[in-house]
């Protein structure tokens, strides 16, 4: 295959992608807008939980179409990460409660702790999708009727936090380092020790 016909192929799939990311867009921001006009009346205490639940995964669902186009800007040397002053535990008891559901569908109880302030510079999209990957996996390979207990740990011998997780689900090597401008994860093969992540402070 010619370079040329590869630097087709590339641009056809870039414009797939804007189009398959618009196409998506317009039902989540129904879904999101009937979210929030549910929101607005008087709710028993479960469906106000329910509806936003709602919101807040079609919202996440947004996020994730645009770190779709973010893949493609990144490979066309276009990203520009919007690198703000975010709180990890906020992102973290987010995360926790976006995989609440699944956890409870298999008896997991989690558990998250943070030690000390967590205010780091970070792009808080980017942030918030590697945490909920994080956790989302420890839940998926862990064990019915488990626990998984996840932590922010502050590093001062690299002046960095560490996010590690406990239970059957970190078995995986789910682990990855998180600086200021990127972040990545990998998964490996099984070992018994916890994963650790880690992000620099602001």
């Amino acid at each position: 295959m010619s370079n040329d016909q590869l630097v087709t192929l590339n641009n056809e799939k870039s414009e797939f992608l804007g189009i398959a990311a618009h196409d998506l867009k317009n039902p989540l921001s129904t879904i999101i807008m009937g979210g929030e006009a549910l929101a607005m009346r008087e709710l028993t205490p479960d469906m106000e939980v329910i509806t936003e639940t709602i919101i807040d995964a079609g919202q996440q669902m947004l996020g994730l179409i645009k770190n779709l186009l973010d893949v493609d800007a990144i490979e066309q040397g276009h990203f520009l990460g919007a690198l703000e002053r975010c709180d990890l535990a906020n992102l973290a008891t987010r995360g926790v409660e976006h995989n609440l559901s699944n956890a409870k569908r298999k008896e997991i109880a989690l558990q998250f702790d943070a030690d000390g302030a967590t205010a780091v510079r970070a792009d808080p999209g980017a942030a918030a999708q590697i945490i909920d990957n994080l956790i989302s996996n420890a839940v998926k390979y862990s064990p019915g009727a488990r626990r998984c207990a996840f932590a922010l740990i502050w590093s001062a011998a690299i002046r960095a936090w560490r996010w590690r997780t406990k239970g059957r689900g970190s078995a995986r090597r789910i682990g990855g380092k998180c600086s200021a401008s990127s972040c990545g994860s990998a998964r490996g093969p099984r070992t018994a020790n916890p994963r650790t992540a880690s992000a620099f402070p602001s």
